[in-house]
């Protein structure tokens, strides 16, 4: 008798055991979603303040860039545009070209050259380049299916030729043309040189564009990576 209870309450215990195993794995079932859910949300919610920073980051740079632009404005408001040293006085007029906007993609800052515009010099030289350039931005340019891209592109080895030449290429409609439109100011080129490799990334943004007929007055925003950019891929 002792031994048939002594069993019973064995086999009692056993099915206690097994029950508390089984509320126990139940109970771990249910809170492990809710562990994830509450990962998913943190992670959610980081993701939300590193998008946050990046637009603040991206309204920062685009009210820096604004406010270059209008400096430069103002800058040169009394001799805006003007011929290229050298050249006599215009006996024409000046008229401004309407430029669409054309910054291009992407994490770039201007050069902290001057006020991180720069003039083109040597227009003459491509002035039917430049006469075309126009002419493709006045004929049925549409923003949303038309593109412009400025292009600077560096020439000789480095050490004796520093010139970097300025062009634009313009997308209409599945056609792509090209202009030259000259070489950025050589202290601008200077400075880029004594203050960092050839690897380094340039790019510009076309500001202004006057002509009085015969001549040209350019403006470009010179551009390079972050320097968040610049440190993680050892660009100095």
């Amino acid at each position: 008798m002792e031994t048939r209870l002594a069993v019973a309450l064995a086999f009692f215990a056993g099915a206690i055991a097994m029950l508390a195993v089984g509320v126990i794995l139940r109970a771990a079932q249910a809170r492990k979603p809710q562990s994830d859910l509450d990962r998913s949300n943190a992670a959610l919610r980081i993701a939300r303040a590193e998008m946050r920073a990046a637009e603040a980051e991206l309204r920062a740079a685009e009210a820096e860039r604004r406010a270059a632009l209008l400096l430069s404005q103002v800058s040169e408001a009394e001799d805006w545009p003007r011929p290229e040293p050298g050249e006599p006085a215009s006996g024409g007029r000046w008229t401004e070209v309407s430029v669409p906007p054309n910054r291009p993609r992407g994490d770039w800052v201007n050069w902290t050259f001057g006020n991180g515009w720069v003039r083109i010099r040597g227009t003459a030289e491509f002035a039917e380049d430049i006469r075309a350039f126009i002419h493709a931005l006045s004929r049925n340019y549409v923003e949303e299916l038309c593109t412009i891209e400025v292009e600077l592109e560096r020439g000789g080895d480095g050490r004796n030729d520093r010139t970097i030449f300025v062009g634009a290429s313009v997308s209409q409609f599945r056609t792509t043309t090209y202009h030259k439109l000259g070489y950025l100011d050589c202290e601008a080129a200077n400075w880029l040189a004594e203050n960092f490799d050839r690897d380094m990334p340039i790019a510009a943004e076309l500001l202004r564009l006057a002509t009085d007929g015969d001549r040209y007055a350019i403006k470009v925003a010179c551009l390079m990576p972050k320097r968040r950019a610049r440190v993680r891929y050892d660009l100095t």
